[in-house]
């Protein structure tokens, strides 16, 4: 563990805050993309999957059930 202290205490602060502050700006868009995995299930697992990932049409897609 690090202890801060003066000006390194204040501009770690600040850091954390800019930090929270893009973490509410993305937060929308979270809840959407859980939204609509929970409306449309494995459809919009595999819509995200081929956005991101790459996956392609005739591609598995395997979702880990572990927590």
């Amino acid at each position: 563990m690090r202890i801060l202290e003066g000006r390194a205490a204040e501009s770690y602060v600040q850091k954390l805050e800019q930090r929270g502050q893009k973490l509410d700006a993305l937060e929308p868009g979270v809840r959407r993309i859980v939204q609509s995995v929970r409306r449309d299930g494995d459809r919009a697992l595999r819509r995200y999957a081929k956005k991101w990932d790459g996956l392609e049409t005739r591609d598995l897609l395997r979702v880990s059930e572990a927590r």
